[in-house]
């Protein structure tokens, strides 16, 4: 017979390391040996939140297999960008189009900027723009858009 105190410790020791893989699931930090699938965005609906001094802008984005369109109002300031994995976990935006009058003088057809991923969790995205500091976040809102409705 296999001692209460045997069974107790096999019984601690098998639920946290069921606990630390579920763990490392949720939340993981990219490593040289994780592909560029296991650091691709899901497909759908994100929201990107900028500190600003009287507060914060919200900037929606919509996430499909190639391209990441940043919307500061849905479906009329935005930018539209490809996407193009160039290693594990690294990435760079193409602008394809810009419709927001702010960003005109800062971005241009064509600009690429690379980004390297940071962390992922199920509902959180960081990346940081290479040889910058700041970390963006996207967080994970849903599958669908909520595109504009046109009357």
């Amino acid at each position: 017979m296999i001692p209460k105190k045997l069974l107790l410790f096999s019984f601690i020791l098998v639920t946290a390391m069921s606990f630390q893989l579920h763990s490392a699931r949720l939340f993981s930090i990219p490593n040289a040996n994780q592909s560029n699938l296991e650091c691709r965005l899901k497909t759908g609906y994100y929201l990107e939140t900028i500190p600003l001094e009287n507060g914060e802008l919200n900037i929606h984005v919509e996430i499909t297999n190639e391209f990441a369109t940043f919307h500061r109002i849905i479906d009329k300031f935005y930018v539209k960008n490809k996407i193009n994995w160039l290693k594990d976990c690294e990435f760079e935006l193409v602008t394809l189009e810009i419709t927001d009058p702010i960003l005109l003088d800062s971005d241009f057809i064509g600009n690429k900027t690379y980004y390297k991923v940071k962390q992922i969790n199920e509902n959180k995205y960081q990346y940081v723009e290479v040889n910058k500091q700041n970390v963006l976040s996207l967080d994970y809102q849903g599958v669908y858009f909520p595109h504009a409705v046109v009357e």
